[in-house]
């Protein structure tokens, strides 16, 4: 495997998913060093920014997504009409930093197991 495969893949799998009114929405957990960042006051970001700047993809976004007499072909993604969107829907932001605290603990907690039952002296 390549340097570029396991740089492609460590991103996959930072990659999570989160359902909102039949849409799917990709996002990349943000790295530790970030996250804890922000805890300690270092940086500061509000949900809206750190879900924009988390996003990755969506499926299943249609016009019928925004309005009721859209059409159902699915639009690629486009990061300026989902920060449009974003401004109208605050629910969502907070969705997305609940899953991402959610993410983080766990993994942190899976690092903290694995350092503990580590046979490094």
């Amino acid at each position: 495997m390549s340097s570029q495969q396991v740089l492609e893949r460590l991103k996959k799998e930072r990659q999570f998913q989160i359902e909102y009114n039949n849409a799917e929405f990709t996002f990349e957990l943000p790295d530790l060093t970030y996250i804890l960042q922000n805890i300690s006051g270092e940086k500061s970001i509000t949900t809206f920014q750190l879900a924009l700047q988390q996003i990755r993809d969506w499926k299943r976004v249609n016009e019928r997504f925004f309005f009721e007499d859209g059409s159902e072909e699915e639009l690629p993604f486009d990061i300026d009409l989902f920060e449009y969107f974003m401004k109208d829907h605050p629910d969502f932001s907070i969705s997305v930093l609940e899953k991402i605290q959610e993410l983080c603990v766990a993994k942190v907690s899976r690092r903290s197991e694995i350092k503990k039952h580590s046979t490094n002296i």
